[in-house]
């Protein structure tokens, strides 16, 4: 389980978005994971970088 460093709702992208440190093994694209939200564990999946155009 990782704890979030930041996280939020990103109008830009329409939906939920989050900041962890993760070890060098765990951030492949695509890897799932479990975050610690306020005291309770959640699913969430690693992305890849996407770069905002505004």
């Amino acid at each position: 389980m990782m704890t979030l460093q930041a996280a939020g709702y990103s109008q830009a992208f329409g939906h939920d978005i989050a900041l962890a440190l993760l070890p060098l093994g765990l951030g492949t694209p695509g890897t799932a994971l479990e975050v610690s939200i306020l005291g309770e564990r959640r699913p969430a999946r690693v992305i890849a970088d996407r770069r905002l155009s505004l």
